[in-house]
């Protein structure tokens, strides 16, 4: 690796990542910065242009505040050596590594122009045979880092990118060597992202390669079930079924994989380090042999809920005297297939532990952290690596943009939640509409369709929502299918909703979820806190003081025609077909209803029935009779409507069909 020239800015020591140090034209030891591309909590990326012309790089910088600490320098030098040691095709490319008087320690990496592993699955783009050749790239990286004696301790999929079917490992930032000085790294006993930790790890043990194959055999399981091995309300419940709980069979979470996976994934995810693979490679072998030919027409999952949670991660200084959080991933999973004993996010309930051993290792659990110092919660995309996946997608052709320009610095992006606070367990439901954005539309222009949302800055449960002005209340007429936004990316949703002329465009913010906002002269809000039904007029108050980061693109003069729908006397005296299958749930306000799919007239419906009468009919489109029921399932949402999870296989086909609705107490919502 070549050393770069000095930096070109006078030696003022400005502080690290400040919009002036990084603003487009700064030069960073010879780099020149173009953009950024994300900061964490303790360093920033951008993309450059490198010393003497070529392709762009991502270079990463420490923070302000961070950049002269002893123990952050040393780590950032120790993952960014490691990583450049390691010449694998699959492990993200480093081309230099340095100090510089100004910015302290850099790093400049090749700048993969894709997706995270979690994006893809968080959209659906990640079936069975693509999953497995990433997996298995990922797993050739491991073994290599292994090889030299590396210790990655942060696998997990927000730290894979993809490129196609093109796969590379990132983030070394918390990696580990044989030669690493005990000092830099004692500091924090427990050091990873929860949903992927090793037992071993959350009981106190060192790092260890056969951590990292733990890691990857969790994500493994993410990939082929659509949600985390042990998805629990807390980090506390997470941290104690890893130690305690046996991993579930994902042929259970989903019938569609073969049985002999779940042999793999067990051992993969053994508690004893002894009893996993010797290899990564041998894993991924192994599951290929065990997916066999269903690996090819195998569909990607539906994602869950609750991807990554918080990650833990080593102290850059002074030990506080009790866990930090900077945030809490929303823990709100959704519903799956009905019809057995699943809890609300589609798991089969864990054995029951006792309460005084449940009791007694967590207390263990948390002596242990007091005892190594500190153990420091942060967001897990904020240590996400260097992508330049957040560009703002351009509006389609033809379509014409509503809402936010989604434009400005990153770095004054703020995530909050409905209460404009730092997201946490307890963070409310609300309903947020833009009413004034100087020089943006915040109404739609005239009637056409719905085909694109985008978002910056959110994380978690969001859903988009169609409202409509109605004898001075406002009501929701139209919504998307609740969306996991899976970082504080740009991403960018396709839907097909109808809108009118003088239509209003909102986003529910789901519990625990998050925001983009950005400040913005004359920018003002309006809210609604509770359940987002059908009439959200009651409860408005002022909201946010922020452009919301959200952009909505139309299609002039389009229509959405929605399935057929009965209601009232109609639906009551509609033919009663042969029910396929059936789910109960309870509304907002406490009224059981009861949801039946049913093959009637050569087509396939949805009844809706309270108190014994069928109160609404909805045809589901695509739907032909006599195929086999995937998932059907009826549940309460907090601070929502209840809903509906329809999944069906037409008769002769290998593809599962996802509609989703609304239920009313006298009709159902047709979301998608």
């Amino acid at each position: 690796m070549e050393s770069p020239p000095p930096d070109s800015h006078p030696r003022t020591a400005p502080e690290v990542g400040s919009r002036a140090v990084l603003a487009p034209g700064t030069e960073i030891a010879g780099h020149r910065v173009r953009r950024e591309l994300g900061r964490g909590t303790t360093a920033i990326v951008v993309e450059a242009d490198p010393p003497g012309g070529g392709a762009p790089v991502a270079l990463k910088v420490p923070l302000s505040g961070t950049a002269d600490d002893p123990t952050v320098r040393a780590r950032f030098l120790r993952g960014a050596r490691a990583q450049a040691a390691l010449a694998h095709p699959a492990v993200v490319r480093v081309h230099a590594v340095g100090e510089s008087p100004v910015h302290g320690p850099w790093m400049a990496m090749e700048l993969v122009r894709g997706a995270t592993l979690g994006e893809l699955l968080g959209v659906g783009e990640l079936p069975g045979g693509r999953a497995l050749r990433v997996l298995e790239q990922v797993a050739g990286a491991l073994d290599a880092a292994h090889a030299a004696g590396v210790v990655h301790r942060d696998v997990k999929p927000s730290n894979v990118l993809v490129d196609g079917d093109r796969a590379w490992l990132a983030d070394f930032g918390l990696a580990r060597g044989d030669e690493d000085d005990e000092a830099t790294t004692r500091a924090g006993a427990v050091i990873g992202t929860l949903p992927y930790l090793a037992p071993e790890l959350v009981r106190g043990g060192p790092p260890s390669a056969a951590g990292d194959r733990y890691a990857l055999a969790a994500v493994a399981h993410q990939l082929l079930v659509g949600e985390t091995v042990f998805p629990r309300p807390t980090d506390a419940a997470i941290l104690f079924a890893h130690v305690e709980e046996p991993p579930p069979a994902a042929s259970a979470r989903r019938p569609a994989l073969p049985a002999a996976v779940d042999a793999v994934l067990a051992r993969g995810l053994a508690k004893e380090p002894a009893d996993r693979f010797p290899t990564a490679t041998a894993f991924t072998d192994a599951l290929r042999d065990a997916l066999g030919p269903a690996a090819a027409q195998l569909p990607s999952p539906v994602p869950a809920t609750r991807a990554e949670a918080s990650t833990v991660d080593p102290p850059s200084g002074a030990a506080p005297a009790a866990p930090a959080r900077d945030e809490a991933p929303p823990a709100h999973p959704a519903p799956s297939t009905a019809g057995d004993r699943r809890d609300a996010a589609g798991v089969t309930p864990p054995r029951r532990a006792r309460p005084g051993r449940r009791l007694l290792l967590l207390g263990a659990l948390a002596a242990a952290g007091a005892a190594a110092g500190v153990v420091v919660l942060v967001p897990a995309e904020d240590r996400g690596p260097a992508r330049a996946a957040d560009a703002v997608p351009p509006v389609g052709s033809g379509l014409v943009a509503i809402g936010s320009a989604l434009d400005g610095p990153a770095d004054e992006l703020r995530g909050r939640d409905c209460r404009d606070r730092v997201p946490s367990g307890s963070s409310p439901a609300c309903t947020v509409l833009q009413t004034e954005l100087p020089g943006r539309r915040t109404v739609v222009p005239t009637t056409g369709a719905i085909r694109a949302w985008t978002v910056r800055g959110a994380r978690g449960e969001l859903v988009l929502q169609v409202l409509r002005r109605r004898g001075g209340e406002i009501f929701q007429v139209f919504r998307s299918q609740p969306t996991v936004v899976p970082d504080t990316g740009v991403h960018r949703y396709p839907l097909a909703l109808p809108a009118l002329a003088g239509d209003l465009v909102a986003l529910a913010v789901l519990p625990g979820a998050r925001v983009g906002l950005r400040p913005a002269a004359g920018a003002r809000t309006e809210r609604w806190f509770g359940p987002v039904s059908a009439q959200t007029g009651p409860g408005r108050t002022t909201g946010f003081a922020y452009d919301v980061q959200m952009r909505v693109e139309l299609e002039r003069g389009a229509t959405v025609p929605p399935p057929r729908l009965l209601v009232g006397a109609e639906a009551a005296r509609a033919r009663a077909g042969r029910e396929v299958a059936a789910s109960e749930t309870r509304l907002p306000d406490g009224r059981r209803v009861r949801v039946a799919l049913v093959e009637v007239g050569g087509a396939v419906v949805v009844d809706l029935f309270r108190g014994g009468v069928r109160r609404a009919r909805s045809v589901v489109p695509d739907l032909r009779p006599g195929g086999e029921v995937v998932e059907f399932k009826a549940f309460e949402s907090p601070g929502n409507d209840s809903q509906l999870n329809v999944g069906w296989r037409n008769p002769g086909t290998r593809s599962d069909i996802a509609h989703y609705f609304g239920l009313l107490a006298e009709s159902l919502e047709y979301y998608s």
